[in-house]
């Protein structure tokens, strides 16, 4: 009886981690992929302002050359969260092709 008790517990208590691990596998995920959604973006915003910079009509624009120094900022924060990026986009092996 009292054997039952603590296996039915243990059952239960293993089914509910699975579950829980599950959920929490999936949160993960989503930031990842949700961070490197943002990282694309303030680079492609970073490279548009470098281009806008270099254009005669603003070169040498202070507020652009700010713009692009705190975009440069951005992306190097988020590159410190990278290891969260890459349990979403392990890198597969290169299969080396024979000729």
């Amino acid at each position: 009886m009292f054997e039952t008790a603590i296996l039915s517990a243990s059952l239960l208590m293993n089914v509910f981690l699975i579950i829980y691990s599950g959920m929490a596998a999936r949160k993960l995920y989503v930031a990842s992929v949700n961070l490197n959604t943002l990282e694309e973006v303030i680079s492609k915003f970073g490279e548009h302002i470098e281009m806008l910079h270099e254009s005669e009509l603003f070169y040498g624009d202070q507020t652009l050359q700010a713009m692009i120094a705190h975009s440069k900022e951005v992306l190097v924060e988020i590159e410190t969260y990278g290891d969260l990026m890459s349990l979403a986009y392990e890198e597969e092996p290169e299969i080396e092709k024979d000729a």
